[in-house]
């Protein structure tokens, strides 16, 4: 008996007869398989040996961490096709996007030539009327008038709205943390994947990617990698390796962090409509009941236009998040196989438990309240030594949370959640099981001692 294994995703295959001089796709990821070689016998495949961790390394000497890290990675990551179920996601998705940009179009061009229609044709009727009756009706289109012109205005404001950068975050530069600049660089180059042009730190023991200058900013790359100070006093090198792993997984999901992009953005369109219509709404709303009849109906007729008007926006909102959850799910699968290949799948286990235990130190630290935490930050170093108290609350804590972290660990996919549960991330890599490419395990602020937690 004898089997070929699969480049892209490692499963193992079982060939028929006469078939092994020919080109196959593999049935799980797609990935074309060339069985030239000679066919080797069944037998459990022995995963390379990766370089331990040098006992010899001081994790201050910057020169010999770093080429104990460069030097750490046994081969590189083979760039794969995305799987099936992303592809279609993002079809899905981008179906969806189109019909959204349509329909906010339409509600834009139809609200204008409403309001158009109604000044023509319907207000002129008001004039016919004499006396009181005359006046309410002339009062009752003028609101309904108004208010088509603020709805008009309230789609088509956003629209020249700017997108604020993301600047969250201490921005390092290259002279001040080289060996984690390095590091990045490395991993960027065997995983096939674009170079940050930026690191920022944290306060929070989690990692992000993200881009600057809005969609700009992600057309030209310019790409930023973010990593929690906690993650670099309380993790080691190797859980670390596979945390930026998973962020630069998702600069490679070009087309997929773009698309992802567009329908945040319709869905930030739609809510700041909704917004702005119930924010005239409420101010009509406003009032000690004392209104003249005339008053009172000018303010009925256009609180309850504006009203109607938010909550169908508010609708189109909640569709376009539904939609960006339903991609972001999927984008984090395929950047957890980042992960994986990396760190291997026994590393990314540990560290997803490593930073649950990191999530609770942080919890119990900022227990203290804004003041006592702004006071930390206010000290010399005081963003190290915060990073500092959150893994030890950490480690203190570990013990007596096992069965929160246990809990946390079975936490299926909510509705409402952006990201997969736990639970489900950790059986998708428990299904496609990986060696890993890095398992060297130095301290984590060998990357950047100044998150040494012991030092003085």
């Amino acid at each position: 008996m004898i089997t070929l294994t699969c480049q892209g995703c490692g499963v193992r295959l079982k060939p028929k007869e006469g078939t092994l001089s020919k080109r196959a796709k593999c049935p799980r990821c797609g990935a074309r398989i060339e069985a030239t070689e000679t066919p080797v016998a069944l037998s459990e495949p022995t995963p390379p040996a990766l370089p331990q961790s040098p006992s010899k390394v001081d994790p201050h000497d910057a020169k010999a961490v770093m080429r104990a890290l460069l030097s750490g990675f046994t081969g590189t990551v083979s760039r794969r096709r995305p799987t099936w179920g992303y592809r279609i996601t993002l079809l899905f998705t981008a179906i969806a996007l189109c019909l959204l940009l349509l329909v906010y179009i339409a509600l834009i061009a139809g609200a204008g030539y409403g309001v158009y229609w109604y000044a023509i044709t319907v207000l002129p009727t008001g004039f016919h009327f004499r006396g009181r009756a005359g006046v309410f009706l002339l009062v009752a289109h003028a609101a309904v008038l108004i208010s088509g012109v603020l709805l008009v205005f309230s789609m088509i404001a956003p629209l020249f709205t700017r997108t604020e950068d993301d600047d969250d975050g201490m921005t390092v530069s290259p002279s001040e943390a080289p060996v984690l600049h390095s590091f990045v660089a490395k991993l960027s180059e065997v995983l096939g994947a674009p170079k940050p042009v930026e690191i920022r730190l944290m306060l929070s023991p989690n990692a992000s990617a993200g881009y600057r200058g809005g969609m700009w900013g992600l057309l030209r790359k310019q790409l930023v990698l973010t990593i929690g100070g906690p993650l670099l006093a309380g993790m080691t090198t190797q859980q670390i390796a596979g945390v930026i792993a998973h962020e630069l997984g998702h600069f490679s999901q070009g087309g997929g962090m773009l698309l992802n992009h567009f329908v945040m953005q319709m869905a930030r369109w739609f809510a700041m409509a909704a917004s702005t219509q119930q924010g005239f709404s409420n101010a009509m709303a406003d009032s000690d009941g004392d209104d003249h009849a005339i008053v009172a109906i000018f303010r009925f007729v256009f609180w309850l236009t504006q009203l109607l008007g938010s909550l169908v926006f508010w609708g189109f909102a909640l569709v376009g998040l539904a939609l960006s959850m339903f991609v972001s799910r999927r984008q984090e699968f395929d950047a957890d196989r980042y992960e994986a290949e990396i760190a291997g799948s026994s590393a990314f286990f540990g560290t997803t438990r490593r930073m649950i235990e990191l999530a609770l130190g942080e919890s119990l630290i900022f227990q203290r309240g804004a003041g006592a935490i702004l006071a930390t930050l206010n000290e010399a170093g005081g963003v190290e030594n915060l990073a500092s108290e959150v893994v030890a609350a950490a480690d203190l804590l570990a013990e007596e949370s096992a069965p929160v972290i246990e809990a946390a660990l079975q936490a299926p996919t909510g509705w409402l959640d952006s990201h997969p549960g736990i639970r489900d991330r950790v059986q998708a890599v428990r299904a496609r099981p990986q060696p890993g490419l890095f398992a060297v395990k130095l301290p984590g602020y060998a990357l950047y001692p100044r998150f040494n937690p012991n030092a003085d």
